[in-house]
């Protein structure tokens, strides 16, 4: 049992990152099998892409969270979904300040260290990233700044002003803010651990969606611009202060958004 203990922990110490992204790769082709069964209790889709390694645990609050926030079942099914996709994906200066940390026993265990990084396997996690924004199959979208730019170049992202009607004070550009400031985000401690330059914003209906479904991925796209006013509209409850109180989304019901 103790060389066996041991061959895990030599194992995991030399394939961090590999494994990850087998398990992420993984976790696209069951979500891809099972999409067509599923897809009619969805009503909304998130997305992050960064250097955040999210347990199982943490995956299942995430939903809990977004569902918590939805002020209404949005597809009329009778059931509020949220299917939450998330890739681990780190920049250039990401890789290079993870290897720098490792060789010092620096790193955060919230973000992938002690790992020799495969340059191969990060380039398929950003094939798959790649796929899964502009093929427009995710919407609501908690992104690194680095990827947020990425597809702001390519003209993805729908103003605030369209979505809510306004520009929040707070927002980073006409796109976007950071999830750190939105008020659902320091209630559902999941979000906590997130980088503090992680960003928030809604991705436009892609040009191969609208060809080819273009009445449902418009009625898709209209569950998920709702979600993000939902987001915006949700106050804290009388009495809570951010700063004193945690919350666990899979214990306690949510306080229902403003509004």
């Amino acid at each position: 049992m103790q060389n066996f203990k041991k061959w895990i922990e030599n194992f995991w110490y030399h394939y961090k990152w590999q494994t990850v992204l087998v398990v992420s790769f993984l976790t696209f082709i069951i979500i891809a099998v099972t999409q067509m069964a599923t897809k009619d209790k969805i009503d909304v889709n998130v997305f992050y892409t960064g250097p955040y390694v999210f347990s199982p645990r943490e995956i299942g609050q995430v939903e809990e969270a977004y569902e918590a926030m939805m002020s209404i079942d949005y597809n009329g099914d009778g059931e509020k979904g949220a299917e939450f996709t998330n890739i681990v994906l780190l920049t250039e200066e990401q890789v290079k300040q993870v290897r720098e940390a490792s060789k010092s026993g620096g790193n955060s265990p919230d973000i992938v260290d002690n790992i020799v990084i495969d340059a191969n396997a990060l380039r398929e996690a950003e094939n798959v990233f790649n796929q899964q924004i502009f093929a427009g199959q995710v919407l609501v979208c908690m992104m690194d700044p680095y990827w947020y730019n990425e597809v702001k170049k390519a003209g993805g992202w729908c103003k605030l002003t369209d979505v809510l009607g306004y520009k929040p004070e707070f927002a980073v550009d006409d796109f976007s803010v950071l999830l750190k400031d939105m008020k659902f985000a320091q209630y559902f401690k999941v979000f906590a651990r997130l980088p503090e330059d992680t960003v928030l914003a809604l991705r436009t209906i892609s040009t191969v969606s609208s060809f080819t479904h273009k009445e449902k991925e418009q009625e898709r796209w209209g569950w998920n611009a709702e979600m993000m006013r939902d987001l915006f509209l949700f106050e804290f409850p009388e009495g809570y202060d951010p700063e004193a109180l945690e919350y666990d989304p899979g214990t306690e019901a949510a306080a229902a958004p403003a509004g």
